[in-house]
């Protein structure tokens, strides 16, 4: 009997440390000047109570001196469920292109569901953190490109960056080099994604199409 039934849907916040772009960032300093961002959805399954799910997410969550991650809303939800960034695609696009992080978190752990034992959170963290880095070092290999996590033109973040600032769905991607003068990659890493997004949701200033700022927040985000 498989005892892991249960579908949990986990909201986080991000914000951004803007006091670290070009200072130390810190409180003692008087350079800290966090803003809220956007958040993610992760609809977590292999797992028996809530309470786990929300502490399995907070584990996977960024914490540094300029970017935070961190649960703020949890619920039990049914096997099948969508969320509404989900449900607006479907009814938009005909199709699902971003979808919400779905784990099952005794496969990522590669245990056998039916007599899994009882693991740290932090071991959990350090096994999962292992596959994605094996992962993402095949990906490497296998596209032929090195890994690429700087800030400059052609980045996962400056394009994230970009891609908000014009108004343009998430479409996560970099260039080898600078934009449009290389080869565009579109297999990215977890960190190369993670580096996308942060330029993505951290975007507050949008191209004026003779919209204010808020309604281009409104449609990139």
């Amino acid at each position: 009997m498989n005892k892991y039934t249960n579908t949990y849907l986990v909201k986080t916040q991000t914000i951004e440390n803007y006091g670290a772009h070009d200072k130390d960032g810190r409180f003692s300093s008087g350079n800290a000047y966090w803003k809220f961002k956007g958040g993610h959805e992760y609809i977590i399954t292999g797992l028996e109570r809530i309470q786990d799910a929300v502490a399995f997410v907070a584990a996977r969550c960024s914490n540094s001196i300029g970017y935070k991650e961190f649960p703020v809303e949890w619920e039990e939800v049914s096997a099948d469920y969508q969320t509404e960034f989900e449900k607006n695609q479907m009814e938009y696009e005909g199709r699902i292109a971003y979808p919400a992080d779905r784990i099952n978190v005794q496969e990522e752990l590669n245990v056998k569901r039916e007599d899994a034992p009882q693991v740290g959170f932090e071991t959990a963290k350090a096994k999962i953190l292992k596959a994605i880095d094996k992962h993402d070092a095949e990906m490497v290999a296998e596209r032929g490109t090195p890994e690429r996590l700087d800030r400059e033109h052609g980045s996962p973040w400056d394009r994230g960056h970009s891609d908000a600032y014009y108004g343009r769905s998430k479409n996560p991607h970099f260039y080898v080099g600078a934009s449009y003068e290389g080869d565009e990659i579109t297999r990215l890493t977890s960190k190369e994604a993670m580096a996308y997004n942060e330029g993505f949701d951290g975007c507050d200033d949008f191209k004026d199409w003779g919209h204010s700022n808020e309604d281009w927040a409104e449609l990139a985000h």
